[in-house]
């Protein structure tokens, strides 16, 4: 009977707020459920659904739903309590780098020329208009850190309408946002000269510049309900939605109807942003696919997208006079690059071995000259893979493994090509070439693993993340990995003894030395983090975002 009753309130939260309860969630529901019954004085868990049912329709609800909650001197309703226990509201300022650096050097500076062009064809005597929607803010860094990429762009705010909105359905997380105080964690990508110049010291915390704080503005809002009157009055005609890291806890059927509601949000040409494998398997056919090297974008057409369209196999933009490139990242949660080994030089008698029948004897010298001429193509192919240039690089390193099968670097660099452009196939059967080469290479079961995760296989990830620990058992960044994945299955207990695993392994290395080298990150800044998050969050809570990338 308890069983059954947990099944319905597990439906009654997913009919409500969109949040996904599988089986696997059961357990940390019920846990939480515990808790709440003591506080609410419920006798059983059918009392408790009766109270949540009741609750929906309290003036508590209402007045919190339209962004009221402080003005209506109510107390939070119980729904409001128990969502803050089963949301994780963690994010941090830029986070994600590239899709960061897509948003702020492309597509900010992209729609504002676009709006002042089409006030101009208007003839409008009033101002132009620009409308961003931080939707699922949690604790509001995301939309304080688009605030900031528009005062870096020098952004004339006295000249335009403008509209920075954020909303999450965690009264606790607006709070926080709304006060925009933030401790150093906050700050783990963010460019030291950004944070002296739009943050001042408060004792131990940093808070955002006021001028800034002023721009933006924080409301209740559930994704999955239809929004009141002025919700709805201020979420149209937006420029620019993000949405990351918000569709991994919804069910298929919440991702669909957000999804309709962002597209009816939008204004012609606006642009949606989500995690990068948020979307996979989804219908996006009401948007239109603009691929870019750092993001997969979806855009609201000017007219409806041709139904001859495919969006599993959408035709890639050429951006800078580059071949055609493919934009969807093999990870929703990067792992690191590693630095390609060298493969070990061949012996004097492999230079030296036979030519094939007809074909000259070369010398020394000759042998050494090609040597090094593969040197400087793998180099070229390098510098296209880092550039972006992945068709580039794909046809160089394709030319590398056709004069020579056993070129492991060549290998590399043509299965992170094809990762990067969305060919996983090829990419998969070059990975196992590579490997049947160098088969304790790690970069190749990370590069396995994340294509892994793309394709929704998260126990083929998880294996190949456990060879990486059986190759090498310092490789702390695995067992953060596999925390992040069981997170992604609401497996508490597992997140637990991985960070647990990756703490321990932490304790193993010297304090000092660097593991992130684009934040400085050390040993030590990543012991003092899973330190105070074990000794906090057990055993309820823990968060992929809150890994680095």
């Amino acid at each position: 009977m308890e069983s059954l009753s947990l099944k319905r309130i597990a439906g009654l939260i997913t009919a409500n707020v969109g949040l996904r309860m599988r089986d696997t969630d059961l357990p940390h529901l019920a846990e939480v459920l515990r808790q709440r019954l003591k506080t609410c004085g419920c006798r059983d868990l059918d009392a408790y659904y009766e109270l949540l049912v009741c609750d929906r329709a309290s003036p508590a609800w209402r007045s919190q739903s339209m962004g009221l909650a402080d003005a209506s001197g109510l107390p939070p309703s119980e729904w409001h309590h128990l969502l803050t226990q089963l949301t994780i509201n963690e994010s941090y300022f830029f986070r994600d780098r590239n899709q960061f650096q897509l948003i702020a050097q492309r597509l900010l500076p992209e729609i504002i020329a676009r709006k002042q062009q089409q006030h101009r064809a208007a003839a409008d005597r009033g101002r132009p208009r620009l409308r961003i929607w931080s939707a699922g803010c949690s604790t509001g860094e995301e939309l304080y850190s688009i605030a900031i990429a528009l005062a870096e762009l020098n952004f004339a705010w006295s000249e335009w309408d403008t509209l920075l909105i954020g909303t999450d359905i965690s009264m606790k997380a607006l709070t926080t946002a709304q006060l925009g105080l933030y401790g150093n964690w906050s700050f783990r990508q963010t460019d030291p000269t950004l944070q002296q110049k739009y943050f001042r010291p408060q004792r131990q915390l940093l808070r955002i510049r006021e001028d800034i704080h002023q721009r933006v503005t924080f409301q209740y809002s559930n994704l999955v309900q239809a929004h009141d009157a002025s919700t709805s009055t201020l979420l149209q005609e937006i420029d620019l939605i993000l949405c990351r890291n918000v569709f991994i806890y919804f069910d298929d059927q919440a991702i669909a109807h957000t999804l309709t509601k962002f597209r009816h949000s939008l204004a012609c040409e606006g642009y949606l942003i989500t995690g990068h494998t948020e979307l996979y398997g989804q219908d996006v056919g009401q948007f239109q696919l603009q691929v870019f090297p750092e993001s997969l974008v979806y855009q609201r057409p000017l007219a409806a997208p041709s139904s001859a369209a495919s969006p599993e196999q959408p035709k890639p933009a050429a951006l800078g006079g580059q071949p055609s490139q493919m934009m969807r990242q093999p990870s929703a949660r990067p792992l690191p690059q590693r630095s390609i080994p060298s493969p070990p030089l061949r012996s004097r008698s492999q230079l030296q071995s036979p030519p094939a029948k007809g074909q000259p004897i070369p010398s020394a010298r000759s042998a050494m000259a090609a040597e090094a001429i593969s040197e400087a193509a793998i180099a070229t192919a390098k510098t296209s893979l880092f550039n972006k240039a992945y068709a580039q690089a794909i046809v160089q390193a394709q030319q590398l493994c056709t004069q020579d099968p056993n070129n492991f670097e060549a290998h590399v660099i043509l299965a992170r090509a094809y990762a990067n452009t969305g060919q996983h196939h090829p990419a998969k059967d070059i990975c196992k070439r590579a490997l049947s080469l160098q088969p304790l290479n790690l970069d190749l079961h990370y590069l396995l693993a994340q294509i892994a995760e793309e394709e929704g296989d998260l126990d083929l990830a998880k294996e190949h993340l456990r060879r990486i620990i059986y190759i090498d058992n310092y490789e702390f960044q695995a067992y953060l990995d596999l925390a992040s994945l069981y997170q992604q299955e609401r497996r508490i207990d597992q997140v637990v003894k991985m960070e647990r695993l990756a703490l321990k392994t932490l304790n193993l290395l010297p304090e000092k030395t660097i593991v992130n080298p684009e934040t400085g990150a050390t040993v030590a800044d990543w012991r003092q983090h899973l330190e105070t998050k074990l000794a906090f969050n057990l055993p309820t809570s823990a968060s992929p975002q809150s890994l680095p990338k």
